[in-house]
């Protein structure tokens, strides 16, 4: 059996520092995603995608180490934002209007086939619980902790993104009987997709989400300054966990993909 991988101490996307802005070019990388539209902190489809993508991501790491003898930590959860009127995004923070994409990363030893055979058995595992609920009349487990086998049998919390605030995965049983048929459902939303992004800049932000619209100006006139434009869509990266850390502590990647003017 190999040492378990950890792809945030490996790969240079998940580099960054608090105060430095850095070009890097990044190729393209297979994620689980999960889409939707609303206010992170109310929405209940922001919710919903939670418990859609752990499960996947931890039946995919699972068989990961069963199958193919490769065992990793779940990467930590990634999030696409932005609004159809910008403003609402950049400055005036107008949550009720961002469109949002979760997403987590899959490592490059899996495809699709395998993503596929994870859901089979989230979806398995989910309908089961489900079945168990409905007799007992009762909902003594999670429909993450449910479809996942709970994740944290190994001893790995989900991701350390704010997911935890939702209680996925890690054994924050948090759910009633109807979470879990909900489950059922939403787990067919997650697709598997690509995402190339190219040149970007990137750096870390230090504090809660709402202190971010400051370093985002920063970024994007720094962007400017070196003759670059937006090319693509805001990218946040979340590294901490929101259960256990402060907000002033909590350390998010931002990340714009750019190109050159004209």
């Amino acid at each position: 059996m190999n040492e378990k991988v950890d792809l945030r101490k490996t790969l240079d996307s998940y580099a960054a520092r608090r105060g430095e802005l850095r070009e890097v070019e990044l190729p393209a990388r297979n994620y689980l995603m999960f889409d939707g539209h609303g206010d992170p902190n109310t929405s209940p489809e922001f919710e919903a995608a939670l418990r859609a993508l752990y499960p996947i991501a931890y039946g995919l790491k699972f068989r990961s180490k069963r199958e193919l003898g490769r065992d990793y930590v779940v990467p930590p959860l990634e999030g696409l934002w932005w609004a159809e009127d910008m403003a609402a995004f950049t400055s005036g923070r107008d949550k009720a209007q961002w469109d949002w994409t979760l997403m987590l990363l899959v490592p490059d030893w899996l495809g699709a086939a395998d993503v596929e055979v994870a859901r089979a058995g989230a979806l398995a595992k989910a309908e089961k619980a489900e079945k168990a609920e409905k007799a007992a009349g009762t909902g003594r487990r999670s429909a993450s902790e449910a479809a996942a086998g709970t994740g944290a049998g190994d001893g790995t919390a989900t991701g350390d993104g704010i997911s935890a605030a939702a209680g996925t995965g890690a054994g924050g049983g948090t759910g009633a009987g109807g979470r879990t048929a909900e489950a059922v459902g939403r787990l067919g939303e997650v697709r598997f997709a690509s995402l190339e992004e190219g040149r970007c800049v990137q750096t870390l932000h230090v504090g809660s989400f709402d202190g971010e619209g400051p370093v985002i100006a920063r970024m994007h006139a720094f962007i400017a300054e070196q003759g670059l434009e937006l090319a693509g869509t805001h990218h946040e990266i979340y590294l901490s966990d929101t259960r256990r850390t402060a907000p002033a502590k909590l350390r998010t990647i931002l990340r714009q993909p750019v190109r050159a003017v004209g």
